[in-house]
């Protein structure tokens, strides 16, 4: 059995117990503002955890969800153990940016979610776009310019891409010499 704290965001986790039981294959049970999960697999347990943790940090169920996948991850990063406690406010703007866009930005070019909630950044995405996205809201954090931690972005991106690409290839090649071995 595992405890997991809920401060914020438990009346969602109530209202979808059910649907959360079911794609976890866990028990859910509330004491308090605490869940407690039981399940006869630990990882199922551990899984659990995580989700209803990044559900706390104020992700929506389908992406927090996403977590079930091995190549997805939860990523916090804690502006309060960054930065001087009088500059949290300052760095939470720039991450926000003007109207939101900045985050937005970043969610985009890194193909990653993401979520402020008080002094924390959570991230959800594949582990190596939660790379770049974490590595961008660092550099934020440490006073980099907007437009540096675009640039990087973007490079990262097409990086991204090429590996994809080269991922692709390779399994092809791959797929082409079996065909080729079984004749």
């Amino acid at each position: 059995m595992q405890k997991v704290p809920l401060e914020k965001r438990l009346s969602i986790v109530k209202k979808n117990k059910a649907r959360l039981e079911k794609a976890l294959n866990v028990s859910l049970e509330f004491s308090g503002k605490t869940v407690l999960i039981e399940s006869e697999d630990s990882f199922a347990e551990y899984l659990a955890g995580e989700i209803l943790d990044s559900i706390s940090l104020g992700f929506d169920i389908d992406t927090a969800l996403l977590l079930k996948d091995t190549d997805f991850m939860l990523k916090k990063i804690d502006i309060k153990t960054r930065t001087k406690s009088s500059r949290v406010h300052i760095v939470i703007g720039r991450i926000i940016g003007k109207q939101g866009r900045t985050k937005e930005l970043i969610e985009k070019l890194s193909e990653c979610d993401i979520v402020l909630m008080d002094h924390i950044v959570g991230i959800i995405g594949r582990s190596e776009n939660v790379d770049v996205a974490s590595h961008a809201i660092e550099a934020l954090i440490r006073g980099s310019s907007q437009s540096k931690v675009y640039t990087y972005l973007e490079k990262s991106r097409n990086r991204l891409r090429e590996l994809a690409e080269e991922d692709i290839e390779e399994m092809i090649k791959k797929e082409e010499k079996k065909e080729e071995d079984k004749k």
